[in-house]
Parts: C-alpha cells; sequence; structure tokens
C-alpha cells in the first residue's frame, strides 16, 4: 500500500480487513525502508502498522530490515520480513519501472542473473554491497569490530564473506531472539543499545577512514535511517 493513502485510511482499512475475517496480513509500505528514511516517515509507517495491530490483526511488516526490528521492539508488529540478503526496503513503483525495461546484454564484466546478495556486518546493523563488505572487512583495525562473532564467521578474518547467506541467516534470526527474550517493556532500551553502537561506529568510519589515501569508499556509510530510529525510540521511551 502507498504511504500517503495508508496514512489517512489505516484505520478503516484495518476495520475492513476483520470485517471479512483475516486474521494475519504482511502489510508492504510503498516506499519505506533501507538506509536514508526520516524520522517523519518512520512515525507516520509505524503509526499505519499500529493501526492495524490496534484493530487485532497479527501484522508482520514486510521487507523492512532494521525498520521491522525496531517496529517488533516497540510492539508495533508482531514480526518483519526479509529475503536473505535482500528485500531489506519496498519501493513498488521503482520496481514495476524496471520490469518495464528491456533487459541489458549480458557481458563478462556484466553477467546478468539477477539482484546480488548484501553481506550484513553486524557491528554496523548494514546489509552492505559485496565490494563495500570486502574492503571493510580486509581492513585489519576494523575486521573485528564490524564483522560476526559467532561460530566460524567469528573465528575467521573474512568472516561473513565466507558464506553470506548463511551468516545472513543466522545473523538475524540470533539478533531477533535475543530481542524477543526481552521482557516486552525491555526490549526499546535493548534495541537502541544495539542502534546507538552501529551508529557509532558507522561516524567513527566516516570521520576516520574515509578519504582517498584511506578506505576507498564512493560516499560515507548511511546514517540517517539509524538516528530516525533511535529518535523514535527515544520518544516512545519517554511516552511510556
Amino acid at each position: 500500500m502507498a504511504n500517503k493513502f495508508l496514512r489517512r485510511h489505516a484505520v478503516e482499512l484495518a476495520a475492513e480487513y476483520i470485517r471479512a475475517g483475516v486474521t494475519d496480513m504482511e502489510l508492504r509500505m510503498s516506499p519505506f525502508g533501507g538506509e536514508d528514511e526520516s524520522l517523519r516517515k518512520i512515525r507516520d509507517g509505524f503509526a499505519a502498522a499500529q493501526a492495524f495491530t490496534d484493530a487485532g490483526l497479527r501484522v508482520t511488516l514486510g521487507q523492512s530490515g532494521n525498520l521491522g526490528e525496531v517496529a517488533v521492539a516497540l510492539g508495533h508488529v508482531a514480526s518483519y520480513s526479509v529475503g536473505i540478503g535482500l528485500l531489506e526496503h519496498v519501493n513498488h513503483s521503482a520496481q514495476i519501472s524496471r520490469q518495464k525495461q528491456r533487459p541489458r546484454p549480458r557481458s563478462e564484466d556484466d553477467p546478468g542473473g539477477g539482484p546480488i546478495t548484501g553481506v550484513y556486518l553486524n557491528g554496523l546493523a548494514l546489509t552492505a554491497r559485496p565490494q563495500i563488505a570486502e574492503v571493510l572487512l580486509g581492513h585489519s583495525d576494523l575486521r573485528t569490530r564490524v564483522g560476526c562473532r559467532v561460530g566460524r564467521y567469528g573465528t575467521s578474518v573474512r568472516g561473513p564473506l565466507l558464506d553470506t547467506r548463511d551468516h545472513y541467516l543466522h545473523s538475524r534470526d540470533i539478533q531477533m531472539r535475543r530481542l524477543l527474550d526481552q521482557a516486552a517493556g525491555w526490549r526499546p532500551t535493548f534495541e537502541i543499545e544495539q542502534l546507538r553502537a552501529a551508529l557509532n561506529l558507522r561516524e567513527h568510519i566516516n570521520a576516520n577512514y574515509l578519504g582517498p589515501d584511506r578506505l576507498p569508499l564512493k560516499k560515507p556509510l548511511p546514517t540517517r535511517t539509524l538516528k530516525s530510529l533511535i529518535s523514535d525510540i527515544e520518544r516512545a521511551r519517554q511516552a511510556s
């Protein structure tokens, strides 16, 4: 559903679903998610999800990555969905536009084959492109801070690059399990601590490791969504 439509009609739509006998639903708001979301947009999205939850529906926030985990922590939804290193945000109109384009000819430099699975970097709470993950995990100062500390992924300098899909699954699973192990009232505190640590590390890398003679990254690591999520959790904790 489009964000603007949901802002106006979430309550009445939720009532319609209840009258139709629906009990569970996956809600995908478009456009929503990713690493460049404003606080206002996140709050509006969470308010729409809460309207469906308040109506008595069991809601999964679809394709929502970090936003989905925070929505669970705050009680707006029961669960969230992602792909395996993919599908952490929704933009329906952009997806339709891509489908209308003629496919590009394949070459050795561009073999095609669909979207590329991202590499989840635990310390940054970021699903990065493989090229970015290679750079960060290849740096001796950073690899132990951005990588994984569990199982075989925590005992190798390449960590998450060993098996990006298995690593993504076990990382999301462990993080969600740790969140749900907290009492409901403590989940926002647990989540905000994780996000603050990730934000601090992203800002540290941006301030100290970027530049022509340092890490060869084209642009700084994104921080807007993390800042917005932290602000929203702080508001929710104050309100409660």
